[in-house]
């Protein structure tokens, strides 16, 4: 009996190849978004524009695509920090309370530039676009700091308000161009 092959992790790996190629060679990709960690900026079933980039094209705020274990995540770059001689990115979405473990600059995918709802196209690279998510971005790193706040009380409520600051920025991100 011969043994069974994961199509699945097969297939996966040839569009990741694929896409790698595409972008690679300065050509853009089109993803449909899964989950709501991204919300409100990006919404499931946005369609995102995705193209390679360089280190030095990269921004904090940007929304970038990391190749994690289980496939691609588009998360907010939050920080940027060199350890032991490597560049490590640390991200966050902007409806997930705490920000990712930090990963290598080797597994970034690209950056989305812009997000396509219905006949609606956002430019996620205009200049108030990525001011906004400059500030989600501080937002985001502050709202990790506030978890180390002691006493319960005034950490809840340095969460809860930073919260409330997140998601008005990012409904603005979402609507601004």
């Amino acid at each position: 009996m011969r043994p069974q092959t994961d199509s699945t992790s097969t297939l996966a790996r040839t569009a990741r190849a694929l896409v790698e190629e595409r972008l690679d060679a300065g050509r853009a990709v089109r993803f449909t978004i899964p989950t709501a960690s991204m919300w409100p900026t990006l919404s499931p079933g946005d369609a995102v524009l995705v193209h390679g980039v360089c280190m030095d094209d990269l921004c904090v705020g940007d929304i970038v695509i990391g190749q994690w274990r289980e496939g691609w995540r588009a998360h907010r770059l939050i920080e940027c920090r060199r350890e032991a001689a490597q560049t490590l990115l640390v991200t966050q979405g902007d409806n997930c309370s705490a920000a990712d473990k930090a990963w290598p600059l080797s597994q970034l995918v690209g950056v989305v530039v812009s997000v396509r709802r219905g006949e609606r196209e956002v430019n996620l690279q205009s200049v108030r676009v990525r001011r906004i998510g400059a500030g989600l971005a501080f937002l985001l790193r502050c709202q990790n700091e506030a978890r180390r706040t002691p006493g319960r009380l005034p950490r809840r409520a340095a969460l809860k308000g930073l919260r409330v600051f997140v998601q008005a920025s990012a409904w603005l991100a979402r609507w601004v161009n």
